[in-house]
């Protein structure tokens, strides 16, 4: 198949390019680099939330999406734009705080002696070296590592007073990728979403808990967010 360069739309007074396959916007925006994209469920299963809609209508969606994230950008300041000099976390995360490895085992049903590592993903002696963890450290989370028999690549970020977010995954145009999950003997504030259509591939579910949230992401989500739960409440 021939690779088609990007393609060009002027957003916001930029020049911003836009690659119809892979669902995503990109520009220079003063100091910084803006990139906003989709990634279709059918990427990883047998269906996709952009099932139906035109290519078209999916970009122009997203153009929007875009412009708004460029006039933020183009609006701040050089010194609102420069990431900060903050490690993921203060000191090491006490990973084994949050997630209980005998929980998480028997909660994934792994068979009698087994074992679930559970460690931090940085020990918080690394500067921040991408946008994800400048993210990640403004909003004070951390990041733990899980892994046992069977389980592949799977975090689980902790973001204290981060809840409503949980929420806002719940009300319309969230629910488009997302829906409610089920909980066994969770208190009623206790609130989970999982990912929509993920068909068995790794995948997010949050859960809320006393105004922290749990994302899970990677092999068993449910069943982890499950022995947080447990082991929170």
């Amino acid at each position: 198949m021939e690779k088609k360069p990007p393609s060009k739309r002027a957003l916001y007074g930029l020049v911003a390019f836009f690659i119809v396959g892979g669902l995503m916007f990109f520009a220079g925006a003063t100091y910084a680099w803006v990139d906003v994209h989709l990634s279709a469920a059918g990427l990883t299963g047998s269906g996709s939330r952009f099932a139906g809609l035109d290519t078209g209508v999916v970009i122009d969606r997203l153009a929007a999406v875009a412009e708004a994230a460029f006039t933020t950008v183009q609006q701040a300041a050089p010194a609102q734009l420069e990431w900060p000099a903050l490690q993921s976390a203060p000191g090491e995360p006490d990973c084994a705080e949050v997630l209980d490895g005998p929980g998480l085992a028997a909660a994934l049903q792994l068979p009698e002696g087994s074992t679930i590592v559970v460690a931090p993903v940085d020990a918080g002696t690394s500067a921040t070296a991408g946008l994800p963890g400048a993210v990640r450290a403004a909003a004070g989370a951390l990041q733990c590592r899980v892994e046992g028999e069977g389980l592949k690549w799977t975090t689980v970020t902790v973001a204290p007073g981060l809840a409503p977010l949980v929420d806002r995954f719940a009300a319309p145009d969230g629910d488009a990728g997302f829906e409610p999950l089920a909980l066994t003997g969770a208190p009623t504030d206790v609130r989970a979403v999982i990912q929509r259509d993920a068909d068995g591939a790794p995948s997010l579910a949050d859960v809320s808990i006393a105004g922290t949230v749990y994302e899970v992401e990677g092999s068993a989500p449910a069943a982890i967010v499950q022995a947080i739960v447990d082991h929170a409440v």
